[in-house]
């Protein structure tokens, strides 16, 4: 039985790689959905485009900012709920379907690519955000260093 884990953000192309995953993968397969909150920080420092899905520029109250997270929180949920339909109108058993979120600790890529090791998964699947050249180049993005550097898996990208 194949174990296949689904790196999800809150973006259309992660939504459409669970979408593509759901009509490729076998109905036996055992599916973890998996969303990790960014790093956020409190103050001048947390600004607009930090954070690529989670767009905030952010120096207000902690009541503020505590509101900002949970709506955070319920994009995800919403996210992860629509992802998880899809596979069970593919055909994927409920009880075959785990879905989690949880805070960043490394950074997202770092911390998909420690789940991806610690979980025995055969495959992985992400979404490719469309960062600009020059963004991608600086900074790089999430797929590619999960293409970069995961190790006895296959890796799906999907655009």
């Amino acid at each position: 039985m194949e174990k296949i884990l689904i790196a999800m953000d809150t973006s259309e192309n992660a939504m459409k790689a669970a979408a593509y995953a759901a009509a490729h993968i076998p109905s036996d397969a055992k599916v973890t959905l998996f969303h990790f909150f960014y790093k956020v920080l409190h103050g001048p420092q947390s600004k607009a485009g930090s954070m690529p899905h989670h767009d905030v520029s952010f120096d207000g109250s902690t009541t503020e900012f505590k509101k900002w997270l949970q709506s955070q929180r319920v994009s995800a949920e919403q996210a992860l709920e629509q992802a998880r339909r899809l596979m069970v109108d593919a055909g994927i058993a409920p009880e075959n379907i785990e879905v989690r979120i949880e805070d960043s600790k490394e950074g997202v890529a770092r911390d998909i690519l420690n789940e991806l090791e610690s979980g025995a998964y055969s495959s992985i699947v992400v979404g490719r955000r469309g960062a600009s050249g020059i963004k991608r180049f600086i900074a790089g993005s999430v797929s590619g260093k999960i293409v970069n550097h995961a190790r006895k898996c296959a890796v799906w990208v999907v655009e």
